[in-house]
């Protein structure tokens, strides 16, 4: 290969090589567009964003206070039932102590 051959090669390879880069600063500007377009768009929405994450806190915590009330009904529910449970139990023995209420 003649030194004016390999020159000429390399000037080719050069050209191609400045085609990608062209290519690549033209990628790079559009991706650095989208990026600005992205944090201008999260600024735009970001009280939207902020006021979104408050009421979801809101709404869980009553959620929280009304399980634990229920909580509590179904404990004064089942408290009151083995009250009662208990009370059928004591009534029957008594009938049963005065020879009424079936089997022994």
């Amino acid at each position: 290969m003649t030194d004016q051959e390999f020159r000429d090669r390399m000037d080719r390879h050069l050209e191609v090589a400045n085609q990608h880069m062209a290519r690549g600063n033209e990628i790079m500007g559009r991706s650095n567009e989208v990026m600005i377009r992205s944090n201008e768009v999260i600024e735009e929405h970001r009280e939207f964003i902020r006021e979104m994450t408050r009421r979801n806190e809101v709404v869980t915590h009553e959620l929280v206070r009304e399980i634990s009330a229920g909580r509590e009904v179904l404990v004064d529910l089942h408290r009151e039932s083995y009250a009662q449970r208990e009370g059928i139990w004591t009534l029957i023995d008594k009938l049963r102590r005065h020879g009424l209420g079936g089997r022994d």
